[in-house]
């Protein structure tokens, strides 16, 4: 039906052929566009004033009118699409230009632009190949710096995270912890909006890694760098918020709240580390890949949003939070050792927040689970499934 109605319609689209090759007229009907849209909504006859019955040449009329809007209508939609077409062919990016059929304007109204639908699994499986493969061989010092950035944005949804959980003793657990699941997310959105290396993300370049695309030194490399840099901005963003002195806030609350969920993790036994950063990164991973299917910020938003909420909220372990979390507890406690003694009695597990339980006792069990639960449950799971099983 659609390719009748084109076919109808092809020497009125013929006629309007110089539109969509000449620049000028094409900003001309730009403009012009809104004020024909208005003016075909209001192509009809009057009716007359207080009259019971109506001649019949009204009718036609009014029929004929109808018929014309219409028509006038359809050219203006199948003309707006082909100047939309012909400038993103000016403007180079030519996404539709291999998708076009032999006859110009047959089927014109029928063809969607491709680059806008979301991606299929299968698709982002090859996606995640090839962005693995420029991570893995970007230059040292940017992957650094982008690290850097990443650490210190997941940083910025730790501490939020905690201003959330504040003052909330004995209040709905479950209730609080998605509220501080919600605003952890801000720190990953943060890092997929603005392009930075989170270490847990990373993990996926072993899928290009086993498709043989990048080289066991050059993933082990950009692991290594992501998380050095992950750790110096998680690191520099605890020392400057203990600076601001805000941890004082809600009557010392909100510095307590921070101790509280240090002094936790610290106090993690090697083997509940582990399993916590397992379940953890499965999360993310997830998250990450379905963020992958949409090409809107809007859409990875919304995508991200619950497998991040979900993992905080159930108290998984992450090992770049870790950097913030513990490190800021500890500096706190060497900043201001009198406000820690005034909120000690609110603070169980305290004498385990010890730099040796968070570089040796809790972080190398995280940050292996989390290569396990990203690597083997998310990335080589997807790889399997799409490179190895028959489909």
């Amino acid at each position: 039906m659609i390719e009748a109605g084109a076919a109808c319609l092809r020497p009125c689209l013929s006629s309007c052929e110089w539109l969509t090759s000449n620049p000028d007229a094409v900003r001309w009907w730009s403009r012009c566009s809104s004020v024909i849209c208005r003016s075909v909504y209001f192509l009809r006859p009057a009716r007359p004033n207080g009259r019971h019955r109506l001649p019949a040449g009204w009718f036609i009329g009014s029929i004929a009118t109808k018929g014309c809007r219409s028509c006038l209508s359809a050219m203006l939609t199948i003309c707006s699409y082909l100047i939309f077409r012909q400038r993103l062919q000016w403007s180079g990016m030519g996404i539709m230009s291999d998708s076009l059929p032999p006859d110009r304007f047959a089927g014109a109204v029928a063809l969607v632009p491709a680059g806008f639908d979301d991606r299929l699994s299968r698709e982002v499986e090859e996606l995640s190949e090839d962005t693995g493969v420029k991570k893995a061989n970007n230059p040292p010092l940017t992957t650094f710096v982008l690290g850097i950035m990443a650490g210190a944005f997941i940083a910025l949804g730790a501490y939020f995270a905690i201003i959330v959980s504040t003052g909330s003793a004995g209040v709905w657990w479950g209730g609080i912890q998605f509220m501080k699941g919600l605003a952890f997310s801000m720190g990953l959105v943060l890092v997929i909006a603005g392009g930075a290396e989170l270490f847990t993300g990373n993990i996926l370049i072993v899928m290009a890694y086993a498709s043989r695309k990048v080289t066991l030194r050059r993933m082990l490399r950009n692991w290594g760098l992501v998380f050095a840099g992950n750790f110096v901005g998680a690191l520099g963003t605890a020392v400057l918020l203990i600076l601001t002195g805000v941890y004082t806030a809600a009557d010392g609350e909100l510095g307590a709240a921070a101790l509280k969920i240090a002094a936790a993790k610290a106090a993690l036994a090697p083997g509940e580390a582990f399993f916590r950063g397992i379940m953890c990164n499965v999360l993310v991973c997830i998250a990450i890949w379905v963020a992958l299917t949409t090409r809107t910020i809007g859409g990875k938003i919304a995508a991200l949003t619950l497998p991040i909420a979900m993992f905080v909220a159930a108290g998984f372990e992450h090992c770049v939070a870790n950097m913030f979390f513990l490190p800021y507890a500890l500096l706190l406690a060497w900043w201001d050792p009198a406000f820690v003694a005034s909120v000690a009695d609110h603070v169980p597990h305290l004498d385990a927040l010890t730099w040796w339980n968070f570089l040796v006792g809790t972080l190398p069990f995280v940050s292996l689970g989390n290569i396990v639960g990203g690597g083997v449950f998310v990335g080589m799971a997807y790889w399997v499934i799409y490179k190895y099983l028959p489909r």
